[in-house]
């Protein structure tokens, strides 16, 4: 059920926090590479939205840990 609430509200507005919940969901039921994907388009989000130094070092530090 979470998935489908987190997705409506990527329909509504795309933001770098709801990708990254989405992101998170999908590394824990096991789709790694389609998580791996959307934790890019997250980190580029966080760019565009202007987010802090600190919330982009994390979001990169998260993506490498999918990665491993």
């Amino acid at each position: 059920k979470a998935v489908l609430w987190i997705k409506k509200t990527l329909e509504i507005e795309e933001k770098s926090n709801n990708n990254e919940i989405y992101s998170r969901l999908l590394f824990t039921l096991g789709s790694k590479s389609e998580a791996i994907e959307l934790m890019n388009r997250t980190l580029s989000l966080a760019k565009q939205e202007k987010a802090d130094n600190n919330r982009i070092e994390f979001l990169a530090n998260e993506l490498a840990n999918m990665k491993r």
